[in-house]
């Protein structure tokens, strides 16, 4: 009987989800939440309540000091109220065309971090919740985000036209995330425009933090550099990776290292495997008729890294 009840509440509380009355409350009641929540200043304007069970929210902005942080023009937000029964929450968002500047400032924090902290510590250090949280969706179309990590008049690294579908989960045994698919154009100092494909996954549950690389393109209108493989534990960098070089320009070397002595193009393949400690990384790159092989051994882990084994360049008749 009590089961019955339940249903019969959220099945009447899924339909009033779905009146524009509702939709009132909501902008009142998140307008509220958010102006005694945060430390920076979040605001929200109009909110849409779909019969499709979904909310539409109009201009979201972040703000801190006056500077604004990030302005979504427009987040689809879905939910299911059934799987509250058996304590997860299930909901889907898509945000289109957000704009993000990231700014680390002079006390050393990112201007986002300061914004969204909480306004009541006790709060935000209140315990875990019971529920699992699952973003079956996660979408992103149209992004636009400027990145300093050495504050306002360093330098700044600009992603551009950014395209995200990603899944999440937040369990109490950890966090499971799935990047299916991001696409962007990438613009930083000192290196060519360039176009960045990548499918990732990472996972925190049930063990160390591992991540994988399922694919990573990096494209310029001359080179193409793609990066595969695993890394087991993320904190102690115990990985595998390989660096496929297809084709490097001189020409885009020539941006990044200044006075690069070659005219011909690169290509070759970098493996990585061992742990940030013991890190073994083979090489065989050619340029033209010169070719370098390497095998060393290095420990990553000091201010200046280390370097041991064996460096051979031939020049092919």
């Amino acid at each position: 009987m009590l089961a019955l009840l339940a249903v019969i509440v959220i099945v009447a509380g899924a339909i009033y989800l779905r009146t524009d009355s509702f939709g009132r409350l909501l902008k009142g009641q998140v307008g509220n939440l958010l102006a005694t929540s945060f430390r920076g200043e979040v605001t929200v304007g109009e909110v849409d309540a779909s019969i499709w069970g979904a909310l539409i929210i109009h201009e979201l902005n972040v703000k801190n000091g006056g500077a604004t942080i990030v302005r979504i023009r427009r987040i689809r937000l879905s939910y299911s109220l059934i799987p509250l029964l058996w304590h997860e929450a299930r909901i889907e968002i898509i945000a289109v065309d957000p704009a993000i500047n990231l700014e680390r400032e002079s006390d050393g924090e990112w201007n986002l971090m300061k914004a969204l902290a909480s306004k009541s510590p006790a709060a935000a250090n209140s315990g875990s919740t019971a529920f699992a949280i699952y973003l079956d969706k996660l979408g992103v179309r149209n992004a636009a985000i400027d990145l300093a990590p050495r504050g306002a008049s360093g330098p700044h690294y600009r992603f551009a036209a950014a395209d995200l579908d990603a899944y999440l989960a937040i369990k109490s045994s950890g966090l499971e995330a799935e990047l299916t698919e991001l696409r962007t154009r990438v613009a930083a100092p000192g290196m060519p425009p360039a176009d960045l494909y990548a499918v990732l996954s990472y996972s925190s549950a049930n063990g160390p933090a591992k991540a994988r690389i399922k694919a990573l393109h990096l494209t310029t209108q001359a080179s193409t550099v793609s990066i595969s493989g695993i890394i087991r534990n993320v904190q102690k960098l115990d990985c595998d990776v390989a660096i496929s070089i297809d084709k490097l320009a001189a020409s885009d070397l020539s941006a990044v290292l200044h006075n690069y002595p070659l005219r011909e193009e690169i290509k070759g393949r970098i493996t990585l495997k061992g742990t940030a400690n013991a890190m073994h990384a083979e090489a065989g790159l050619a340029a033209g008729n010169a070719r370098l092989e390497a095998n060393l051994q290095s420990d990553l882990t000091r201010n200046a890294p280390t370097f041991n084994g064996d460096l051979s360049l031939a020049r092919s008749t």
